[in-house]
């Protein structure tokens, strides 16, 4: 590897590291970590499983190069063999990679006048009698007639691209021009013999050729990550993209296949036909304005947080917190209840949702589009090749249609609302109730949870909506030993941790979303040294698109933690810093000097700015809670030690 030429090691290491793309650490992985931190080594790939037994799957062959790997290179799997061990195929190349795909239309090449020419001829063709009656049938074979004309100039004028290239750079006029000095240089060589003059122009030459491709490489995926990053917020979906960039993306596309082995296309629905009617209905976007007319018209339940304009996760966590924090300051007992709806969208119930239509008294169109839109809905059931009968549904709104999340949340509007000193959180199907009782009186908390829970079960009972049991989760704040939940003959166990729209709670508060919190990020800071070639400009880019949002959320609560846990968090963003400027020790920049330099905030004045304009939404939508925080603040109760309230910290 300390050659001053390309060197590739494709081995089987069993290394283990983070870096590597793994959970845990051996030894084997330290030592290669460590090569790269030196930039002695390159960690390629591959980004697949590589080995594959009767109990266990992981990735223990690696691809390495040196700092001089300047080649486009592609690391595919091989044809199966009988090791365990997948064969590996790796192409080393100067010229671009090019993979077979599945074919897809070239539109950037397509003829787009001749398309036109046949389109208009064939409509300028089109004879129609003028006493046709012009019915459903009428429509339809418009417009058949018309997707066969597009079909038919899509054959003859579109080709099909079976293949995709691979991200590679491009030879710079300079890089061309040294490659040009370096083959004269090896013809006066061949001519008239090396001089040592000539020698030391030809190694020149070398390292310089060496230096403007290493520069190129890094130039183009700077170019490519600060496209993607934009684009893939979310960590799954960008490694996805890179796995994908490298040729490595080796996950089978879903479909599902005719009886005659076709790719199964349906048939247009009504969805386009109904998102054109509510647009000219509505006049703008159907979706916003049909949540305007159930908010303007008291139709909307106010505890719902999903599929809302204004409202989000991190508004309904700072109530949900912010509410047991000050009943935890007031020595109320509590419990915490999350439970999910199973199948929401497919198990609402047709006959519910047009009753309530009815009652809600809209406008006689709309009332009949919306229940027009819930009639003649068909399934089928697929088992291997074959495919059985249509059926009608009696239940569920269509998945992916603009109405279904508002049509959802109308339906649910009626929830029953939560008792007096209780509170309730909805967002979308997930259901959260917190129950508590002025004194620590077990058998009195125990009662009052109990009949909150069968509340909430008469009414799905009712409107044929189902609790999914094994999601359902119970945690006891306040009691050591709480009493047992019994609801119809069924014990309900206590949990030691619930898990509420992404965010870990216990009876210790939100110490375990914070460790989780820090742990991912960590693996994501250190996945992202594999682009430690590049700038610190990306680096950071890449840090900000994809790491600290793992830290930051949910940002207003942890404006609340205490100084030896946000410490932590912030030496998750310090690694990072450092890693992007490819500092070690001994450093010769503070911390603060890097954040100034790269204009970077600091993580507890950024939870602080967020948590402000969270906590300025809290006191307009719950204003009972800001005012009995804002009580306990001037009256200076003390809070609990580990349910520290929002009010308390700075947000007031």
């Amino acid at each position: 590897m300390r050659h001053n030429i390309p060197v590739y090691l494709l081995a089987d290491l069993n290394a283990t590291h983070p870096v590597l793309g793994h959970n845990s650490t051996n030894p084997r992985g330290t030592l290669i970590q460590g090569l790269m931190k030196r930039n002695l080594v390159y960690f390629l790939g591959p980004d697949f499983q590589t080995y594959f037994s009767r109990r266990s799957k992981g990735k223990p062959d690696i691809l390495l190069s040196n700092r001089y790997h300047i080649f486009n290179y592609s690391i595919t799997q091989g044809p199966l063999t009988t090791s365990d061990h997948i064969p590996i195929l790796l192409k080393l190349t100067v010229r671009p990679i090019m993979v077979a795909t599945s074919p897809t239309l070239d539109l950037t090449n397509a003829n787009w006048d001749r398309f036109k020419d046949i389109l208009d001829d064939s409509l300028s063709n089109y004879d129609e009698p003028d006493n046709i009656r012009k019915d459903k049938s009428y429509i339809d074979d418009k417009i058949t007639f018309w997707y066969r004309m597009i079909k038919e100039a899509t054959e003859l004028c579109i080709s099909l691209k079976t293949f995709r290239i691979l991200p590679y750079s491009k030879e710079t006029e300079n890089l061309k021009q040294l490659q040009f000095y370096y083959k004269q240089a090896l013809v006066l060589i061949n001519n008239h013999g090396p001089t040592q003059q000539l020698l030391e122009y030809l190694q020149n030459i070398k390292e310089r050729i060496k230096i403007e491709a290493k520069e190129l490489i890094n130039s183009t995926w700077e170019t490519l990550l600060n496209k993607i990053e934009g684009i893939y917020r979310d960590p799954g979906k960008f490694w996805k993209m890179i796995r994908r960039l490298l040729d490595s993306d080796t996950e089978p596309t879903a479909y599902i296949l005719h009886n005659n082995r076709k790719i199964f296309s349906p048939h247009p629905d009504q969805e386009p036909i109904f998102r054109e009617y509510w647009s000219n209905i509505f006049k703008i976007n159907p979706w916003i304005r049909f949540n305007e007319f159930l908010e303007d018209n008291l139709l909307t339940n106010n505890n719902q947080y999903g599929f809302t304009q204004g409202k989000g996760t991190q508004l309904a966590l700072s109530r949900l917190y912010e509410f047991i924090a000050v009943k935890k300051s007031l020595g109320y007992g509590c419990n915490l209840i999350s439970r999910d709806v199973s199948r929401a969208f497919d198990k609402v119930w047709h006959d519910g949702l047009k009753y309530k239509l009815l009652e809600a008294q809209l406008p006689d169109l709309p009332t009949r589009l919306l229940c027009n839109f819930l009639d003649n809905r068909v399934a089928r059931i697929k088992i291997k090749d074959f495919i059985g009968p249509e059926f009608q549904l009696q239940s569920g709104v269509p998945q992916g249609s603009i109405l279904s999340p508002s049509l959802y949340n109308f339906y649910i509007k009626d929830t029953p609302p939560p008792s007096q000193g209780c509170l309730q959180i909805m967002f979308a199907d997930d259901h959260t109730q917190v129950i508590t009782y002025p004194t620590k009186a077990k058998c009195m908390l125990q009662r009052k949870t109990v009949r909150e829970i069968q509340k909430i079960n008469n009414y799905e009972k009712k409107w044929k909506v189902t609790t999914n049991m094994n999601k359902f989760q119970l945690l006891s704040i306040s009691a050591r030993r709480p009493m047992d939940i019994i609801v119809n003959n069924r014990r309900i166990p206590y949990n030691q941790q619930v898990t509420i729209l992404g965010c870990k709670f216990k009876k210790s508060g939100i110490l375990p979303n914070v460790q989780a919190r820090i742990a991912t990020a960590r693996k994501t800071v250190s996945r992202l040294k594999r682009f430690r070639g590049l700038s610190a400009k990306t680096q950071l880019k890449l840090y900000k698109s994809l790491a600290r949002p793992q830290l930051e959320y949910p940002a207003i609560i942890f404006g609340a933690l205490s100084k030896t846990v946000l410490s932590k968090m912030l030496a998750v963003q310090n690694k990072a810093l450092r890693q992007a400027y490819r500092e070690s020790p001994p450093y010769f920049n503070t911390i603060r000097e890097l954040h100034n330099h790269s204009k970077l905030e600091p993580l507890n004045v950024r939870f602080h700015r967020l948590g402000q304009k969270t906590w300025d939404t809290l006191s307009l939508e719950d204003e009972n809670l800001f005012t009995t925080t804002r009580d306990l603040t001037i009256n200076q109760v003390r809070d609990h030690y580990w349910w520290s309230r929002l009010g308390a910290k700075g947000q007031l």
